[in-house]
């Protein structure tokens, strides 16, 4: 939601369609994951011959958890906390994130899958309620320009199939029957890009694309429009919290993600297994704070370790 502005003005009346494309695009992502975990019972760091490329998905990750980070913290501070300073909001969130990535994976998934639980829950009672104030003129004139929808679904696939790829640190007997685990991420994604594009939709239906495109946060604009038999208002503040806790995941996954692999290319004692988070969580945290990291940033690191990725593959089997 965070991106559907910048997206619509550059898209505007193709953007139903841009929906369509990208999310079918991501289907072939789904299914590369799938194929790369299913290659053997080693992680994605035993996977990848070379601790160059390893080191290089490891700031990808470190980019989007910065992104991340910068993009929740303003949010709240629009939503919740107007004259608050960022660097306490910071501060709270990185630590709640530090004390979650310090345990072991166990902890971490159970905390996950709790929270996405509460994601889904709650963007189905979103979705159910925006349903009263849908105007379908708003969707009107639909384009369809083929072309310019595929070269801006590098956007959507990105940010939703990126945290994916960080999945891939886990080995398959750290999963209870992982032999279907393949068909269960197919299934979550299916779900997930559902009630993404259905969001979308309503939002462009409530606000219309001009209003959507002078909005940094779209999603409150349009949930302060409910109003419900007359005293159910101001219901917003409830359902931006789904964001925020969506934002914590995609963080503390990032985070998990590059302790895991710093533990690979250079293990730690179990007795101080706990420098890695912390340094991790104070370095994104002074980042965050004194560099605003923009979408691009994180787009161009994903397509630089995509190509390097594929020039390696390509020597090992010339090889």
């Amino acid at each position: 939601m965070i991106l559907i502005s910048k997206t619509i003005s550059s898209l505007s009346y193709n953007y139903i369609i841009f929906l369509g494309v990208a999310a079918f695009l991501g289907i072939s992502i789904i299914l590369l994951f799938n194929h790369l975990f299913g290659l053997n019972n080693k992680n994605i760091f035993q996977n990848i011959k070379s601790k160059i490329l390893v080191f290089i998905l490891l700031i990808n990750a470190f980019i989007f958890a910065c992104f991340s980070l910068n993009n929740i913290t303003s949010y709240i501070n629009y939503v919740y906390l107007n004259n608050m300073d960022k660097f306490y909001i910071m501060v709270s969130f990185i630590a709640i994130v530090f004390y979650l990535i310090k345990n072991d994976h166990l902890a971490f998934f159970r905390c996950s899958t709790l929270i996405f639980y509460f994601y889904i829950l709650v963007e189905i009672i979103t979705c159910l309620l925006l349903v009263f104030y849908v105007d379908l003129n708003n969707l009107l004139p639909i384009t369809m320009d083929l072309e310019t929808s595929i070269n801006y679904s590098y956007i959507y696939i990105i940010f939703l199939i990126s945290p994916i790829l960080f999945l891939l640190f886990l080995s398959k007997n750290m999963i209870k029957d992982n032999q279907h685990f393949g068909k269960r991420m197919f299934i979550t994604y299916l779900i997930v890009t559902a009630i993404i594009i259905l969001k979308n939709v309503l939002c462009v239906s409530v606000l219309g694309y001009s209003s959507i495109g002078i909005y940094n946060y779209p999603d409150v604009i349009m949930y302060k429009n409910i109003n419900l038999f007359g005293f159910l208002e101001r219901i917003e503040w409830l359902l931006c919290f789904n964001s925020i806790t969506n934002f914590f995941f995609l963080i503390s996954l990032s985070l998990f993600y590059i302790k895991e692999g710093l533990n690979y290319i250079k293990p730690l004692k179990k007795n101080i297994s706990y420098l890695y988070p912390l340094i991790i969580c104070i370095i994104v945290f002074l980042v965050s704070y004194f560099i605003p990291i923009n979408y691009l940033y994180v787009t161009y690191s994903f397509v630089v370790f995509i190509f390097l990725h594929l020039i390696f593959c390509l020597f090992s089997f010339l090889k």
